[in-house]
């Protein structure tokens, strides 16, 4: 990845952006030295807007001139225009200008789950053979170790799923770091006696090595529970057994280092099949940091929960990016990032950049909404594809609404918060009711320019009593003009 540099009190002041004290990794991108015209690139065009400033043929703004200044002197001149044709030949790569304001509370912090979704994480991988069921083909844990926590590489015949890392790099816009460690075993016995015991294989493997791994460094929040580990047995075992899933540990008392076990990942998913392999980490990685599935369960004929060209997403499909419901969820944005609908308002119109590579969405909020982005609401993203939406199948891209119900539900007995809509939701009804999310316009693509939607549109209501979505937003949204990589849309009252 490009490197990250803080943007100066200085310079802040200057643009009109506040600065508060926060970690490096949760700062925001502000911009990136040379790309002046801010179509997310360094190219030629950009030499030309230079050129001309300092030949007084034009002027850049103030935006402008803070990127455009590569040698940091205040002064732009020949100096940095060498710096960017450099760029610009893909000689050097320039940084990225971050802001310090501090991210959200990550809102899934409430539930039940062990996984840090932000900063420094270190994750657990144990690959693990058994007397009667090995692994048909033979790999090096260095390039297990690549697979899952290796850099990003846009060369890789395996990208966006090149590793584990640098997907959740790129989809978290820099603010989630996982790196981790890959270790073999080989179980004391045969692979049926732990078909039904996980407790019993994940106890044997951690006492293994509890001699030799200092647990401590895989709890990065200080919790005293080791944040996220993950249990892979060969491709020949079971499916019955051995379908990939992840989850709470299933032994309370049980501890290593004096650390309890947080969320597992377990599975026969094998290293070899490396873009399967990637995707399953990401997903149930999901999973660990508190993210329901999105696709149904009651539903056989039709387990989608998101369908078509715009239904892509990492906990539906287990491919595609995460979406900005579950990047709100994690809680991988500002609070500046975050364009909140003005119900008191006529109009609104609001400006959309891609959402694989800046953080921004628009919500419109509804009745129960609460500050801690739990309730009901709608969710408006331009969607490209590329980056992690980087799919050889499906080069569709515009914008994709989501309609959420993140309600969360508290067992009061137990102290555990869980959401309320999902498939396991205290008050789920079935996949034809409410459910965490769904996708407005199902299965009809994404909306661009000239499109309209209104109550006419399929999903696009509020839920009613029993369920349905059936009452009018009394909104209209216009999705109107498409320039220079950003969407226009405005919010009217009907």
């Amino acid at each position: 990845m490009k490197k990250k540099r803080v943007l100066s009190s200085a310079i802040a002041a200057a643009l009109g952006v506040s600065l508060i004290s926060a970690v490096p990794s949760q700062a925001s991108v502000v911009g990136l030295y040379g790309d002046i015209d801010r179509d997310l690139t360094v190219a030629a065009s950009d030499v030309n807007l230079l050129a001309s400033h300092i030949l007084d043929v034009s002027t850049l703004d103030a935006m402008g001139h803070m990127l455009s200044d590569l040698d940091t002197s205040s002064q732009l001149n020949a100096v940095d225009l060498c710096l960017l044709k450099r760029a610009a030949l893909g000689i050097d790569e320039l940084d990225y200008i971050y802001s310090e304001e501090p991210l959200i509370e990550t809102p899934i912090e409430k539930l039940d789950a062990s996984c840090p979704t932000t900063g420094d994480v270190k994750m657990l991988v144990f690959e693990i053979e058994f007397s009667d069921c090995k692994f048909s083909t033979s790999f090096d844990v260095n390039e297990v170790e690549q697979a899952i926590f290796g850099p990003e590489d846009t060369s890789s015949s395996y990208y966006p799923y090149e590793s584990v890392t640098a997907y959740l790099d790129r989809s978290s816009y820099g603010r989630l770091n996982m790196t981790g460690d890959v270790f073999t075993y080989t179980a004391s016995g045969s692979i049926a006696d732990y078909n039904e015991d996980k407790v019993k294989l994940v106890e044997e493997v951690l006492d293994y090595y509890e001699a030799s791994v200092d647990f401590s460094e895989y709890d990065a929040d200080g919790d005293d529970v080791i944040d996220c580990s993950a249990f892979f047995v060969p491709s020949s075992a079971s499916s019955d057994y051995w379908w990939p899933m992840s989850g709470g540990f299933g032994d309370p008392s049980y501890t290593v280092d004096g650390l309890y076990v947080g969320n597992i990942i377990t599975g026969n998913s094998v290293p070899t099949s490396r873009t399967d392999y990637v995707t399953t980490i990401i997903h149930e990685m999901g999973h660990t940091m508190g993210l329901p599935d999105y696709y149904k369960y009651e539903d056989t004929n039709d387990w989608e929960g998101l369908h078509g060209d715009a239904g892509y997403e990492m906990m539906d499909d287990a491919y595609g990016d995460y979406s900005s419901l579950s990047k709100l969820m994690l809680g991988w944005y500002q609070e500046s990032e975050i364009s909140v609908y003005d119900n008191t308002m006529a109009e609104q119109t609001f400006t959309l950049t891609s959402a694989q590579h800046s953080p921004n969405f628009v919500l419109i909020p509804g009745e129960t909404l609460g500050n801690d982005y739990f309730g009901e609401y709608f969710i408006i993203e331009y969607v490209t594809a590329d980056e992690n939406n980087t799919m050889w199948w499906n080069e569709s891209a515009g914008i994709r609404i989501l309609h959420a119900q993140t309600e969360v539900y508290t067992y009061d007995y137990w102290n555990i918060s869980v959401f309320a809509y999902d498939n396991y939701g205290p008050l789920y009804d079935g996949d034809d009711g409410i459910r965490f999310v769904r996708l407005v316009n199902d299965n009809n693509g994404y909306f661009t320019s000239g499109d309209i939607i209104d109550s006419s549109v399929s999903g696009f209501a509020w839920y009613d009593s029993n369920g349905q979505e059936t009452v009018d937003t009394g909104l209209s949204i216009s999705v109107d003009s498409f320039s220079n990589g950003e969407y226009t849309i405005t919010i009217s009252q009907n």
